[in-house]
Protein backbone atom coordinates (compact mmCIF):
# COMPACT_ATOMS: atom_id res chain seq x y z
CA UNK A 1 0.00 0.00 0.00
CA UNK A 2 1.48 3.30 -0.45
CA UNK A 3 2.44 5.77 2.51
CA UNK A 4 -1.76 7.15 2.50
CA UNK A 5 -0.19 10.43 4.67
CA UNK A 6 2.47 11.08 1.38
CA UNK A 7 0.71 13.61 -0.67
CA UNK A 8 -0.86 15.53 2.05
CA UNK A 9 2.68 15.43 3.90
CA UNK A 10 4.46 16.81 0.70
CA UNK A 11 2.27 19.60 0.08
CA UNK A 12 2.06 21.06 3.88
CA UNK A 13 5.92 21.18 3.94
CA UNK A 14 5.88 22.96 0.26
CA UNK A 15 3.01 25.27 1.73
CA UNK A 16 4.58 25.64 5.21
CA UNK A 17 7.98 27.08 2.89
CA UNK A 18 5.93 29.46 1.36
CA UNK A 19 4.55 30.42 5.05
CA UNK A 20 8.24 31.41 6.52
CA UNK A 21 8.83 33.68 3.35
CA UNK A 22 5.78 36.11 3.93
CA UNK A 23 6.62 39.63 5.51
CA UNK A 24 5.64 40.31 8.26
CA UNK A 25 6.65 43.60 9.08
CA UNK A 26 4.39 45.52 7.62
CA UNK A 27 1.69 43.86 10.28
CA UNK A 28 3.98 44.22 13.12
CA UNK A 29 4.14 48.37 11.99
CA UNK A 30 0.32 48.48 11.50
CA UNK A 31 -0.15 47.25 14.80
CA UNK A 32 1.91 49.87 16.55
CA UNK A 33 0.35 52.70 14.24
CA UNK A 34 -3.32 51.06 15.58
CA UNK A 35 -1.91 51.53 19.09
CA UNK A 36 -0.67 55.13 19.01
CA UNK A 37 -4.39 56.22 16.94
CA UNK A 38 -6.27 54.51 19.84
CA UNK A 39 -4.40 56.09 22.34
CA UNK A 40 -4.96 59.81 20.64
CA UNK A 41 -8.51 58.97 20.13
CA UNK A 42 -8.91 58.20 23.69
CA UNK A 43 -7.19 61.57 24.53
CA UNK A 44 -9.46 62.99 22.47
CA UNK A 45 -12.53 61.55 24.35
CA UNK A 46 -10.75 62.68 28.01
CA UNK A 47 -9.98 66.35 26.34
CA UNK A 48 -13.50 66.65 25.54
CA UNK A 49 -14.57 65.32 29.49
CA UNK A 50 -12.69 67.51 30.93
CA UNK A 51 -12.91 70.82 28.90
CA UNK A 52 -15.24 72.46 31.41
CA UNK A 53 -12.94 75.45 32.66
CA UNK A 54 -10.58 75.15 30.15
CA UNK A 55 -10.19 78.44 27.71
CA UNK A 56 -11.58 77.42 24.58
CA UNK A 57 -8.05 78.28 21.87
CA UNK A 58 -6.91 75.96 24.22
CA UNK A 59 -8.77 73.05 24.12
CA UNK A 60 -9.05 73.45 20.20
CA UNK A 61 -4.92 73.62 19.82
CA UNK A 62 -5.13 70.36 22.16
CA UNK A 63 -7.38 68.77 20.07
CA UNK A 64 -6.32 70.21 16.67
CA UNK A 65 -2.39 68.58 17.43
CA UNK A 66 -4.26 64.83 18.02
CA UNK A 67 -6.24 65.07 14.99
CA UNK A 68 -2.92 65.92 12.75
CA UNK A 69 -1.56 63.38 14.78
CA UNK A 70 -3.56 60.82 13.52
CA UNK A 71 -3.89 62.14 10.14
CA UNK A 72 0.25 61.46 9.72
CA UNK A 73 -0.11 58.08 10.94
CA UNK A 74 -3.19 57.37 8.74
CA UNK A 75 -0.36 58.99 5.92
CA UNK A 76 2.40 56.68 7.39
CA UNK A 77 0.20 53.32 7.21
CA UNK A 78 -1.26 53.71 3.77
CA UNK A 79 1.65 52.43 1.69
CA UNK A 80 2.15 49.37 4.58
CA UNK A 81 -1.63 48.42 4.52
CA UNK A 82 -1.35 48.25 1.03
CA UNK A 83 1.88 45.67 1.06
CA UNK A 84 -0.10 43.91 3.97
CA UNK A 85 -2.99 43.64 1.62
CA UNK A 86 -0.27 41.68 -1.15
CA UNK A 87 0.81 39.51 1.58
CA UNK A 88 -2.93 38.20 3.23
CA UNK A 89 -3.62 37.29 -0.77
CA UNK A 90 -0.55 35.12 -0.43
CA UNK A 91 -1.50 33.62 3.04
CA UNK A 92 -5.01 33.02 1.96
CA UNK A 93 -3.85 30.97 -0.63
CA UNK A 94 -1.44 28.99 1.40
CA UNK A 95 -4.08 28.77 3.99
CA UNK A 96 -6.00 27.12 1.79
CA UNK A 97 -3.52 24.83 0.61
CA UNK A 98 -2.73 23.84 4.27
CA UNK A 99 -6.73 23.45 5.13
CA UNK A 100 -6.94 20.96 1.55
CA UNK A 101 -3.81 19.34 3.49
CA UNK A 102 -5.42 18.15 6.80
CA UNK A 103 -8.68 17.51 4.84
CA UNK A 104 -6.93 14.82 3.08
CA UNK A 105 -4.60 13.63 5.92
CA UNK A 106 -7.57 13.28 8.36
CA UNK A 107 -9.12 10.76 5.59
CA UNK A 108 -6.37 8.77 4.76
CA UNK A 109 -5.80 8.48 8.67
CA UNK A 110 -9.73 7.40 8.12
CA UNK A 111 -9.44 5.17 5.44
CA UNK A 112 -6.30 3.08 7.27
CA UNK A 113 -8.70 2.43 10.41
CA UNK A 114 -11.96 1.67 8.46
CA UNK A 115 -9.85 -1.04 6.18
CA UNK A 116 -8.49 -1.98 9.54
CA UNK A 117 -11.53 -2.43 11.01
CA UNK A 118 -13.52 -4.85 8.35
CA UNK A 119 -9.73 -7.36 8.27
CA UNK A 120 -7.88 -6.58 5.12
CA UNK A 121 -5.25 -4.60 6.89
CA UNK A 122 -3.57 -6.96 9.62
CA UNK A 123 -2.91 -5.95 13.44
CA UNK A 124 0.74 -6.53 12.55
CA UNK A 125 0.47 -3.52 9.74
CA UNK A 126 -1.96 -1.52 11.28
CA UNK A 127 0.45 -0.16 13.95
CA UNK A 128 2.99 1.05 11.67
CA UNK A 129 0.06 2.48 9.07
CA UNK A 130 -1.83 4.32 11.36
CA UNK A 131 1.02 5.58 13.48
CA UNK A 132 2.41 7.20 9.77
CA UNK A 133 -0.88 8.42 9.30
CA UNK A 134 -1.03 10.07 12.47
CA UNK A 135 1.78 11.73 12.68
CA UNK A 136 0.63 13.64 9.33
CA UNK A 137 -2.26 14.66 10.61
CA UNK A 138 -0.41 16.00 13.55
CA UNK A 139 2.20 17.59 11.14
CA UNK A 140 -0.64 19.48 8.83
CA UNK A 141 -2.47 20.18 11.93
CA UNK A 142 0.46 22.71 13.26
CA UNK A 143 1.13 24.06 9.91
CA UNK A 144 -2.34 24.81 9.25
CA UNK A 145 -2.68 26.33 13.14
CA UNK A 146 0.37 28.60 12.10
CA UNK A 147 -1.03 29.63 8.96
CA UNK A 148 -4.13 30.70 10.39
CA UNK A 149 -2.69 32.59 13.16
CA UNK A 150 -0.97 34.52 10.40
CA UNK A 151 -3.47 34.97 8.72
CA UNK A 152 -5.85 36.53 11.91
CA UNK A 153 -3.00 38.76 12.45
CA UNK A 154 -3.43 40.40 9.02
CA UNK A 155 -6.98 40.30 8.54
CA UNK A 156 -7.23 42.22 12.25
CA UNK A 157 -5.70 45.14 10.91
CA UNK A 158 -6.90 44.97 7.13
CA UNK A 159 -10.97 44.16 7.68
CA UNK A 160 -12.90 43.97 5.01
CA UNK A 161 -14.45 46.82 3.02
CA UNK A 162 -18.05 47.95 5.00
CA UNK A 163 -21.14 47.39 3.22
CA UNK A 164 -21.95 51.03 1.23
CA UNK A 165 -24.79 52.68 3.72
CA UNK A 166 -28.36 53.10 1.68
CA UNK A 167 -28.95 55.72 -0.24
CA UNK A 168 -32.53 57.75 1.26
CA UNK A 169 -35.18 56.87 -0.92
CA UNK A 170 -36.05 60.81 -1.66
CA UNK A 171 -34.86 62.66 -3.63
CA UNK A 172 -33.67 59.85 -6.14
CA UNK A 173 -29.79 59.59 -6.45
CA UNK A 174 -27.83 59.92 -10.05
CA UNK A 175 -24.62 58.27 -9.87
CA UNK A 176 -22.00 60.33 -7.76
CA UNK A 177 -19.23 60.09 -10.59
CA UNK A 178 -21.51 61.38 -13.19
CA UNK A 179 -23.11 64.88 -13.16
CA UNK A 180 -26.42 64.91 -13.64
CA UNK A 181 -29.48 67.96 -13.14
CA UNK A 182 -30.88 68.44 -10.19
CA UNK A 183 -33.41 66.48 -8.14
CA UNK A 184 -37.27 68.38 -8.14
CA UNK A 185 -38.27 67.48 -4.60
CA UNK A 186 -42.42 68.57 -4.74
CA UNK A 187 -43.34 67.47 -1.49
CA UNK A 188 -41.33 70.19 1.03
CA UNK A 189 -42.82 68.13 3.91
CA UNK A 190 -40.84 65.84 3.49
CA UNK A 191 -37.87 67.37 1.33
CA UNK A 192 -36.64 69.91 3.88
CA UNK A 193 -35.73 70.63 7.35
CA UNK A 194 -39.13 70.35 9.80
CA UNK A 195 -38.25 74.01 10.88
CA UNK A 196 -38.31 75.51 7.33
CA UNK A 197 -40.80 78.04 6.49
CA UNK A 198 -41.48 77.25 3.11
CA UNK A 199 -42.60 80.50 2.38
CA UNK A 200 -39.51 82.06 3.17
CA UNK A 201 -38.28 80.50 -0.61
CA UNK A 202 -40.68 82.57 -2.61
CA UNK A 203 -38.74 85.58 -4.45
CA UNK A 204 -35.21 83.96 -3.19
CA UNK A 205 -32.43 85.10 -5.75
CA UNK A 206 -30.36 81.35 -5.48
CA UNK A 207 -31.22 80.29 -8.99
CA UNK A 208 -30.48 76.75 -7.14
CA UNK A 209 -34.01 76.75 -5.61
CA UNK A 210 -36.19 78.96 -8.41
CA UNK A 211 -39.78 77.46 -8.94
CA UNK A 212 -39.59 75.36 -12.65
CA UNK A 213 -41.17 78.22 -15.11
CA UNK A 214 -44.25 75.70 -15.95
CA UNK A 215 -45.13 74.72 -12.18
CA UNK A 216 -47.60 76.84 -11.12
CA UNK A 217 -47.90 77.11 -7.13
CA UNK A 218 -50.36 75.01 -5.51
CA UNK A 219 -52.84 76.13 -3.29
CA UNK A 220 -51.11 75.78 0.15
CA UNK A 221 -48.22 78.23 -1.33
CA UNK A 222 -45.46 76.05 -1.68
CA UNK A 223 -43.28 76.10 -4.89
CA UNK A 224 -41.51 73.78 -6.49
CA UNK A 225 -37.92 73.40 -5.66
CA UNK A 226 -34.86 72.24 -7.41
CA UNK A 227 -32.63 70.39 -5.12
CA UNK A 228 -29.05 70.05 -5.81
CA UNK A 229 -27.40 66.64 -5.75
CA UNK A 230 -24.28 66.68 -2.32
CA UNK A 231 -21.95 64.16 -1.61
CA UNK A 232 -19.66 63.21 1.82
CA UNK A 233 -16.21 61.53 0.44
CA UNK A 234 -14.18 60.75 3.34
CA UNK A 235 -10.53 61.35 3.57
CA UNK A 236 -9.46 58.20 4.77
CA UNK A 237 -7.58 55.84 2.53
CA UNK A 238 -10.24 53.75 0.81
CA UNK A 239 -12.94 55.75 2.12
CA UNK A 240 -16.40 55.66 0.57
CA UNK A 241 -18.78 58.60 -1.06
CA UNK A 242 -22.30 58.88 0.45
CA UNK A 243 -24.87 60.96 -1.94
CA UNK A 244 -26.92 63.15 0.48
CA UNK A 245 -30.61 63.15 0.42
CA UNK A 246 -32.93 65.44 2.03
CA UNK A 247 -31.64 65.06 5.44
CA UNK A 248 -28.64 62.40 6.47
CA UNK A 249 -27.51 61.80 10.41
CA UNK A 250 -24.14 60.83 10.57
CA UNK A 251 -22.54 58.96 14.01
CA UNK A 252 -21.20 56.00 15.31
CA UNK A 253 -24.32 53.69 15.43
CA UNK A 254 -25.68 51.83 12.32
CA UNK A 255 -29.22 53.21 12.66
CA UNK A 256 -27.29 56.56 11.03
CA UNK A 257 -27.81 57.17 7.81
CA UNK A 258 -23.95 57.71 7.06
CA UNK A 259 -22.56 55.14 10.35
CA UNK A 260 -18.73 56.39 10.87
CA UNK A 261 -17.32 53.78 13.06
CA UNK A 262 -14.99 55.72 14.80
CA UNK A 263 -14.41 55.52 18.73
CA UNK A 264 -14.21 59.73 18.63
CA UNK A 265 -17.71 59.86 17.18
CA UNK A 266 -20.86 60.32 18.72
CA UNK A 267 -23.04 57.39 18.47
CA UNK A 268 -25.64 60.30 16.47
CA UNK A 269 -23.09 63.35 16.19
CA UNK A 270 -24.66 65.66 13.05
CA UNK A 271 -27.62 65.69 10.61
CA UNK A 272 -27.03 67.44 7.15
CA UNK A 273 -30.59 68.55 6.09
CA UNK A 274 -31.84 70.45 2.96
CA UNK A 275 -33.04 74.26 3.31
CA UNK A 276 -33.68 77.20 1.34
CA UNK A 277 -29.78 78.22 1.40
CA UNK A 278 -28.92 74.75 0.69
CA UNK A 279 -27.51 71.91 2.57
CA UNK A 280 -26.87 72.62 6.50
CA UNK A 281 -25.00 70.57 8.69
CA UNK A 282 -26.18 70.43 12.10
CA UNK A 283 -23.96 69.31 14.71
CA UNK A 284 -26.52 67.04 17.48
CA UNK A 285 -24.38 68.56 21.01
CA UNK A 286 -21.87 65.55 20.14
CA UNK A 287 -18.68 64.85 22.67
CA UNK A 288 -16.56 65.95 20.52
CA UNK A 289 -17.96 68.38 18.64
CA UNK A 290 -18.72 69.21 14.90
CA UNK A 291 -15.74 70.96 12.50
CA UNK A 292 -16.55 72.68 9.31
CA UNK A 293 -13.05 74.07 7.60
CA UNK A 294 -11.42 73.63 11.47
CA UNK A 295 -14.03 76.05 12.95
CA UNK A 296 -16.33 74.43 15.59
CA UNK A 297 -19.99 74.99 14.36
CA UNK A 298 -23.60 74.27 16.07
CA UNK A 299 -25.28 75.06 12.84
CA UNK A 300 -23.97 76.16 9.52
CA UNK A 301 -24.65 76.23 5.72
CA UNK A 302 -22.39 73.79 3.82
CA UNK A 303 -20.37 75.55 0.78
CA UNK A 304 -19.01 73.29 -2.36
CA UNK A 305 -15.35 71.94 -1.09
CA UNK A 306 -15.98 72.58 2.74
CA UNK A 307 -14.03 70.14 5.01
CA UNK A 308 -15.95 68.41 7.94
CA UNK A 309 -14.73 66.72 10.87
CA UNK A 310 -16.69 64.24 13.23
CA UNK A 311 -14.46 63.32 16.21
CA UNK A 312 -11.37 62.67 14.03
CA UNK A 313 -12.72 61.68 11.24
CA UNK A 314 -12.82 64.03 7.57
CA UNK A 315 -15.12 64.46 5.05
CA UNK A 316 -15.27 66.70 2.55
CA UNK A 317 -18.43 68.54 0.96
CA UNK A 318 -19.35 68.38 -2.54
CA UNK A 319 -22.32 69.98 -4.19
CA UNK A 320 -23.69 69.91 -8.05
CA UNK A 321 -25.63 72.52 -8.96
Amino acid sequence: MVDPGSKPAEVAVAAAGELGQIDTSSIETLTRLKDERDRLEGLIERASANREGVPEPVYERVVRDYRDRIRALDAEGKPLRDQARQELTRIQGIHARLRKALEAALLDRQEIEFRHSIGEVADEDYEGQHSVADGVVTDCQGRYDEAEDIRQRFQALLPDEPEPAPVPPTPPAPPVEEASPPVLATELSDAVDPDFDPSATMGTSDPAFQPAADEPVDSGGLRTMAVPVGRLEAEAEGGQTFVLGASATIGRTPDNDIPVNARAVSRHHARIFVTADGYTIKDLESGNGTLVNEERIDEVVLKDGDRICFGTEYFVFHVND
